[in-house]
């Protein structure tokens, strides 16, 4: 695979400001807080062993390899056509199973914001409506896109700024109820399990910006400082904000979708100036994870666009717009994501709940591709050892091979938490949907895969 043409486009802070819109997941902040004080050992530990370290993969497989999509491209030099349609395939079905959880994230805002009683038929059908805005800010141009996350990631970091000096403001007029000593600070093993698929789901995406890899100016330089940069700046913002969450909203008050607005709240009051900054601060943080939804959307179907061309994944989803957007994996996008709104709907007893069951879904067949992602890291090492690296994973060769091998395991462990904590009763009726739905995705993927292949070599 020849190395696609570089477009003197996006310039290297625009690229760190993707990844920090696209990584910054300022609505998970949280429920990464819901783990109480003992979320600074956890976010420290897997920062070291894991965040960090993928970023170092992600910066030499970008930076070597700046193909178009990405991922894509990196499993299909290492594994060949099929890896890297299941790859492509799981990537951007995953894009229309997390879209959804993400909407109802936003419609949550929306109703703390302006209708508080909304039901769960107001979630849904505000969903369905905003899914179809997000797919069409997701066709334009890639110039239109890095305008858009680079306010968006300037927004993110004023927003994490925000949170820190409302908490600051905050102690200084009151008492955190929250308990704050080392020994509250340290690791909770039953606890932290339960927790640790949101610490992981946070510190995976980080390539996410490399779909667009062929509009960047200098790929070689700009990926690591960018990718590196954000995955250290990241690390240190989730632990603070995620403090200054605790600081302000006590743990048992907490709400996962509301926390963030929540914090605020408290801090400013009701009165007139208190209501508009609250407003304010929501819209802010409703335009950031429009900007993060409409990110991710697009980078997945650039991969499913990728793949689609080569014959490996439906033609239609191949289909581009005037401004070289994947415009039939954006629809297909919008259709799946607006069909799953309403059956999920049906299944769920509130917007939490709805929220949850999505994010759980999604975020299994999400963290399928990082593994293969990972293997081909190695492989590639190993095929391509003469090859020019403008960056490497420090340490040499055995560190980034026992670090990837570490993260596999991660990420293995991880999919497992997601269906049974141990030291937790097994709740079927919410299992049973998310694990039958994770197994048909996959089996689903490999009709189509087969179909493909056989047809492309039929041709051949």
């Amino acid at each position: 695979m020849e190395k696609t043409k570089v477009h003197k486009g996006l310039g290297g802070v625009t690229v760190f400001l993707g990844v920090i819109t696209s990584m910054l997941f300022i609505d998970t902040i949280a429920p990464s807080a819901a783990m109480g004080a003992q979320l600074v050992s956890w976010y420290l530990l897997f920062a070291v062993i894991f965040y960090i370290p993928m970023g170092f993969v992600v910066a030499e497989l970008g930076s070597t390899y700046p193909d178009k999509g990405g991922i894509y491209g990196w499993i299909k030099r290492a594994f060949g056509d099929k890896w890297a349609a299941r790859t492509s395939w799981l990537y951007w079905i995953n894009a229309a199973l997390w879209m959804p959880s993400a909407i109802i994230f936003i419609t949550g805002i929306i109703a703390q914001l302006f209708y508080p009683d909304a039901g769960i038929i107001f979630h849904v059908l505000a969903g369905i409506i905003i899914t179809w805005l997000i797919i069409f800010l997701a066709s334009r141009s890639a110039e239109e896109d890095g305008i858009a996350n680079s306010i968006a990631g300037i927004s993110k970091l004023f927003l994490a700024v925000a949170l820190l000096v409302v908490a600051i403001i905050y102690l200084f007029k009151n008492s955190s109820e929250t308990a704050f000593g080392i020994k509250d600070m340290l690791p909770h093993f039953t606890e932290g399990l339960d927790f640790l698929p949101v610490i992981i789901y946070n510190m995976l995406g980080i390539e996410v910006t490399l779909g667009n890899v062929h509009h960047f100016k200098n790929p070689e330089k700009d990926i690591p400082r960018s990718i590196i940069s954000g995955a250290v700046i990241m690390s240190i913002l989730y632990i603070l904000t995620s403090i200054a969450i605790l600081v302000v909203i006590p743990l048992e008050n907490l709400g996962i979708i509301e926390g963030f607005i929540d914090a605020f709240i408290r801090v400013f009051g009701s009165g007139l100036i208190g209501t508009i900054g609250v407003f304010a601060i929501g819209i802010m943080f409703l335009y950031t994870i429009f900007a993060q939804v409409t990110s991710w959307t697009l980078g997945a179907c650039i991969v499913a666009g990728e793949s689609a061309v080569s014959g490996e994944l439906p033609k239609y989803l191949g289909k581009q717009n005037k401004n070289d957007s994947p415009i039939g994996a954006l629809i297909i996008t919008g259709l799946i994501s607006s069909l799953i709104l309403v059956v999920y709907g049906f299944m769920a007893n509130s917007a939490e709940d709805l929220f949850w069951m999505l994010f759980e879904f999604s975020t299994m067949v999400f963290m399928a591709p990082y593994i293969t992602m990972l293997f081909a890291f190695m492989k590639l090492r190993t095929m391509d050892s003469d090859i020019n690296r403008p960056f490497r994973f420090p340490g040499g060769e055995v560190v980034a091979k026992i670090f990837a091998s570490l993260m596999i395991v991660i990420l293995g462990m991880t999919i497992v938490l997601f269906v049974w904590v141990p030291g937790y009763p097994m709740d079927w009726a919410y299992t049973v949907p998310v694990v039958v739905g994770f197994i048909l995705v996959f089996i689903i993927g490999e009709i189509i895969i087969q179909y493909k292949y056989k047809a492309l070599h039929k041709k051949v």
